[in-house]
């Protein structure tokens, strides 16, 4: 089995539980064994077979891999949630939603032709994203958002052992779904900030 499969089905079933999380009605367990079930029920899920093959190869068909930022930030999301590991702060985690959002937006938008630029090719040859890069881990690290530093790092490590079948370094950095599940999360944290405010 290659490495980049064995990444590939690991960051679905990291993923996967955290989804499951979010939707499935809390059980009246202990934290740790409730994510614990999740995380096998998530198993379970990936490796049902349908049509003679797991259903992962089906998720992974349309939906492809997630990037190391991604399955980095679910398994951070996974161990706050169920063990109570303070991995990221709220303050951070606000940062994040607010950095991939915007990131997604300025980078979907020029790739499908906003511009006529695409800085997507940035990816293939690196060397001028990886400066980019390192000034906004210095700012990570001035602003002590040691995670965020941490996962970008970690999806620079994951460029070079090509985690991902891809060549691209963007495509460690972020993908679509998580894109998406940044922007929803942030745009619910924000909500719920007007509301809580609107009741004080």
């Amino acid at each position: 089995m290659s490495l980049n499969l064995v990444y590939s089905f690991c960051g679905w079933h990291i993923a996967l539980s955290a989804f499951l999380h979010i939707f499935l009605p809390k059980a009246r367990i202990s934290q740790p064994m409730y994510y614990l079930l999740v995380m096998m029920v998530a198993l379970m899920i990936l490796l049902l077979p349908a049509n003679g093959a797991p259903v992962f190869y089906y998720l992974r068909g349309p939906a492809g891999d997630f990037s190391v930022f991604a399955s980095v930030f679910f398994g951070a999301y996974i161990l706050n949630k169920g063990w109570g590991i303070a991995v990221y702060r709220e303050k951070e985690r606000r940062a994040l939603f607010f950095w991939i959002g915007l990131l997604g937006i300025c980078l979907y938008w020029m790739t499908l032709g906003g511009t006529q630029y695409d800085p997507y090719r940035l990816g293939y040859h690196p060397h001028g994203l990886l400066t980019i890069l390192f000034f906004l881990g210095l700012y990570f690290w001035y602003r002590k958002y040691y995670f965020l530093l941490f996962a970008m790092v970690a999806s620079v490590i994951g460029f070079t052992a090509r985690l991902l079948e891809s060549d691209n370094l963007w495509d460690y950095l972020l993908d679509a779904v998580f894109w998406l599940v940044c922007i929803t999360l942030g745009i619910i944290s924000v909500l719920k900030d007007s509301k809580s405010q609107r009741l004080t």
